[in-house]
C-alpha cells in the first residue's frame, strides 16, 4: 500500500477555502442557468452564493496576513506553551470564545490533536477545553519562548 500524502493543516485550509469558492460560484452560475431556462429568476440565491464565494476568497487570501508571525491553535506544536495572539471571525465566534476563557493575551497550551476531531486545549492548569478543527483554524496563537534556567538555580 502506498504511503498517504499528508497535507500541512495550512495547505488544507487553503485547499478548503478554494473548494468552498468553487462550490458557491457552480451553485451561483447553476441559479442563473436555471433562471434562464425556467424564467424565474430568484435573485437572493444567486446573491447569497456569490457573498458565500466572495468570502471564502477572503478567507484564503488575507487570513494569513492578519496576525504576521503567528500560527493557528490547529498547526500548533503540542505541548508547547502558547499565548493567544487574536481571533479570526465574527461576533458569534469570539463571544463564544470569550466565554469559554480563550482572551487575547491568555496563556493556553494544546494537549492532543488528531488528524481528525477536536483539538484538546489546557486554559489554565486545571480546565480542559475541546475546540472543533474549524474554529482552531480561527484562532491565532505564538510559541511563548522557554527561558533557560538562571546559573542560581542549578
Amino acid at each position: 500500500m502506498p504511503p498517504r500524502h499528508h497535507h500541512t493543516p495550512s495547505e488544507e485550509s487553503d485547499e478548503r477555502s478554494r473548494r468552498r469558492f468553487r462550490y458557491h460560484m457552480r451553485r451561483a452560475a447553476r441559479e442563473c442557468r436555471n433562471a434562464a431556462r425556467t424564467g424565474r429568476f430568484d435573485q437572493r440565491r444567486v446573491r447569497r452564493h456569490l457573498r458565500r464565494a466572495a468570502r471564502a476568497q477572503f478567507h484564503e487570501t488575507y487570513k494569513p496576513l492578519r496576525f504576521k508571525d503567528a500560527v493557528t491553535l490547529a498547526e500548533a506544536a503540542i505541548h508547547q506553551p502558547l499565548r493567544l495572539v487574536g481571533i479570526y471571525g465574527g461576533a458569534t465566534i469570539r463571544k463564544r470564545l470569550l466565554d469559554l476563557g480563550l482572551n487575547p493575551g491568555s496563556e493556553i497550551r494544546i494537549i492532543k490533536r488528531g488528524h481528525h476531531g477536536p483539538v484538546i486545549v489546557a486554559v489554565k492548569v486545571d480546565s480542559r477545553l475541546a475546540i472543533g478543527r474549524r474554529m482552531a483554524d480561527n484562532i491565532f496563537v505564538m510559541p511563548i519562548p522557554q527561558s533557560a534556567p538562571a546559573a542560581g538555580d542549578r
